[in-house]
């Protein structure tokens, strides 16, 4: 198969959608070693993740927020299939070796690893050894607003906010259908080992679900604490720190041509920005499609 610039394959199971270079890491996922004390956050992209991720690990390391500020979190808690998205960004890849699941291998335990690959795409071994899982979803509406600008910095896509939204509603973005994504783990959300959580509850009540995060972690904090985690991570200051803002990364794309519009990696986080955006035909469509997909599961956006 010929490579060609920005192409995107569909993979199955799943119907998931990725470059090519995603055929090079997908038996290494599959095949990948689970630990028993490994922490997985899976999501669809721009669900609030790179959020979550900082709760996770700040809650399981102590509240060290030196290392949070001093150390990307792509290192500390990297995506698995991270090589993937910044193959053709070399001086990144070096630093981590250039294959991000050797990079994960090789982490000391305990591991904070973070995916957005779907539930048959992750590894096998999650299915026996069920460490624990976070799952994180969001309002579909929301995650296509933020998505548009995030498919024309990291995957080359210049298409216009319409085109976005029913390419989204039929599965047809990067990572593919997103309620798909989110529905293998909604009707999972009961086992122990595995939290669902939405983004909506995370930013109306913030520090209620740091303490049930806490809990799940089996890492209570205090009150004190909490409110610690909470002022480190408003949304202001997740801007403003280079390691979580992806500043580097997306200044490369952006030195090499791929224009988001000036959006920054760390959005607004605001619930129902989509309404700001979606005409009424848009918003109803996906209406139509969330009802059609969700019908009869019990999930509700």
């Amino acid at each position: 198969m010929v490579r060609q610039k920005d192409s995107l394959y569909e993979f199955n199971p799943g119907k998931f959608i990725m470059p090519l270079e995603y055929s090079f890491l997908l038996q290494d996922i599959l095949n990948f070693e689970v630990r028993p004390d490994d922490v997985w956050l899976i999501s669809f992209n721009r669900t609030g993740s790179t959020w979550c991720q900082e709760i996770i690990w700040l809650i399981a390391n102590n509240l060290d927020f030196e290392k949070a500020t001093s150390t990307i979190q792509q290192l500390r808690a990297p995506v698995i299939e991270m090589s993937l998205y910044y193959a053709d960004n070399p001086e990144f890849c070096k630093v981590f070796g250039g294959n991000s699941v050797e990079y994960v291998k090789g982490l000391p335990s305990p591991r904070f690893i973070k995916s957005h690959v779907p539930y048959f795409h992750l590894p096998t071994q999650l299915h026996t050894i069920k460490p624990k899982i976070i799952y994180l979803t969001r309002n579909p509406k929301d995650v296509c607003q933020s998505y548009h600008p995030h498919m024309q910095m990291f995957f080359g896509m210049n298409v216009n906010f319409e085109e976005t939204a029913k390419m989204f509603c039929k599965g047809k973005v990067p990572l593919g259908d997103m309620l798909d994504h989110a529905l293998e783990f909604w009707k999972r959300r009961n086992e122990p080992h595995i939290l669902f959580l939405k983004y909506e509850d995370l930013r109306s009540n913030t520090k209620g679900t740091i303490r049930l995060i806490a809990e799940f972690l089996e890492k209570p904090l205090t009150d004190e604490e909490i409110d610690k985690i909470y002022d480190f991570l408003t949304l202001t200051k997740m801007k403003d720190n280079p390691s979580v803002n992806m500043e580097t990364l997306t200044a490369f794309h952006e030195k090499n041509g791929r224009d988001n519009g000036g959006v920054p990696f760390i959005g607004n986080g605001k619930i129902g920005a989509w309404k700001e955006r979606m005409t009424p035909e848009i918003s109803k469509m996906f209406d139509d499609w969330i009802e059609e997909k969700t019908e009869g599961t019990g999930l509700q956006f």
